[in-house]
């Protein structure tokens, strides 16, 4: 989420946000029948681009500007929270969604690892909606549970995206708190060494 805003060289995104939110209210009433949630309203993916992001080891990003590689990190750090991925996402020139689905035990049960594309049609009051949802379920419990201390985790997000936030103007929400971004101490572009 955080590098599809950091992509947005115009700055033409009004009010960029990013939404992280756990379905169940605290860790011990954490069961795998739970939601991880991740939305944002940044500009969404094409189809080519959800296609590529996907692959393992893909990545259209500057190494300099933008986080990291997308496909084999989101592939494996989503298993890691859940069985089961999906992906939703729509751009605000598309009169649809873009849903994938990827049931990591699905597949291992079937031997492939091919994935169907599915096209889900804009309601009329959606029609210049975007942004992108990634929903987990299927939850391993005890990989989430340390998220669950809220104020210390959106401090950390806070701290770890600072800059870019700051820059950006991105909001990111944590469980509904807001994350504060961090104030990094750098030297003065006028100090000399």
């Amino acid at each position: 989420s955080i590098d599809a805003f950091a992509g947005d060289a115009e700055g033409d995104l009004d009010s960029p946000s990013i939404k992280v939110k756990l379905s169940a209210p605290s860790a011990s009433k954490l069961t795998t029948n739970d939601v991880l949630t991740v939305s944002d309203n940044a500009r969404g993916m094409t189809r080519e681009q959800l296609s590529k992001s996907l692959k393992a080891g893909f990545s259209g990003n500057d190494p300099m500007d933008k986080m990291g590689l997308f496909g084999m990190g989101f592939n494996i750090s989503t298993a890691r929270l859940g069985a089961r991925t999906e992906v939703l996402t729509c751009t605000k020139e598309s009169d649809h969604y873009l849903r994938v689905t990827i049931d990591f035990q699905e597949l291992e049960r079937i031997g492939h690892f091919n994935v169907p594309l599915e096209i889900i049609p804009k309601k009329a009051d959606e029609r210049y909606k975007h942004g992108t949802t990634i929903t987990v379920t299927k939850l391993r419990v005890e990989h989430l549970k340390p998220l669950f201390g809220i104020k210390r985790i959106s401090d950390k997000l806070g701290k770890i995206y600072g800059r870019i936030l700051r820059q950006k103007n991105i909001r990111i929400s944590y469980q509904g708190r807001n994350c504060t971004t961090f104030q990094h101490c750098v030297w003065n572009e006028d100090r000399v060494g």
